[in-house]
């Protein structure tokens, strides 16, 4: 599964001694092993983030798809969480609270035997949150204009592309369907995978042939939005998404 665009950053990631973490619960069901002082911050601001949700797992997919999920607690008022009891190995969090999450990219922090450990992570709004959803969301294009606004939906080159199914999974996977008209120049599954950067840019790369599309995100909203196709710098196509379900 390929990485999606980072706004996820580790500020610090260091050994401190253990008499840090007294104010740590005796009750954990972790194996005494690792200890990791979390502290959620919102992007570009630093502010912390009290009650965001922490859920941990142990590899990328169970990440994405949200599932064996290892423990779930929630960040102080000080927007801290202490991880104590820590198996040694990687770890991946998935971190919301409200619009805001870490779901640009997967990043794993290993925790080893023995060690205290004190990081720092930022949560943003971001496309990811909107568009994705583990399960996939699917958009429905409901139009299409030129680079002069002008309407495409009577171009036979365009006019195929009207009811077509994009499906946008947290994972990074991509599909297209076919809508109600055959678009002769496209195999009827389109498949690929899908990544962001922050609220504005959306890339997708298909899995046959490895041809990339970057667009540009505009009038986003919760259940519909704009991508623009750029070809050589300029504006080519605008594609109006609207939410099927």
């Amino acid at each position: 599964m390929k990485n999606l665009k980072s706004t996820l950053y580790v500020l610090t990631f260091c050994l401190v001694s253990l008499t840090l973490f007294t104010r740590c619960s005796d009750d954990e069901d972790f194996d005494t092993n690792g200890v990791l002082l979390l502290q959620v911050l919102r992007e570009f601001s630093a502010e912390t983030i009290a009650g965001a949700e922490v859920e941990i797992y142990a590899n990328e997919d169970d990440w994405a798809y949200e599932r064996n999920q290892i423990r779930k607690v929630e960040t102080d008022v000080n927007g801290e969480v202490v991880l104590q009891n820590l198996r040694s190995g990687d770890y991946f969090f998935n971190i919301t609270h409200g619009s805001l999450n870490n779901w640009q990219q997967p990043f794993p922090m290993s925790i080893n035997d023995g060690e205290a450990n004190i990081a720092s992570i930022f949560i943003s709004e971001n496309l990811n949150s909107i568009i994705s959803a583990v399960e996939g969301k699917q958009w429905k294009i409901t139009g299409i204009t030129d680079n002069q606004g002008e309407e495409l939906s009577q171009d036979p080159e365009y006019s195929c592309l009207l009811d077509n199914v994009a499906t946008f999974k947290k994972s990074g996977y991509y599909s297209m369907n076919d809508g109600n008209v055959r678009c002769d120049s496209l195999v009827r599954l389109q498949e690929g995978s899908w990544w962001a950067s922050g609220t504005t840019f959306l890339s997708v790369l298909l899995a046959d042939g490895g041809e990339q599309f970057d667009f540009q995100i505009g009038n986003l909203g919760d259940d519909r939005f704009t991508a623009t196709q750029f070809v050589n710098g300029e504006n080519a196509i605008s594609i109006q998404y609207e939410l099927a379900r």
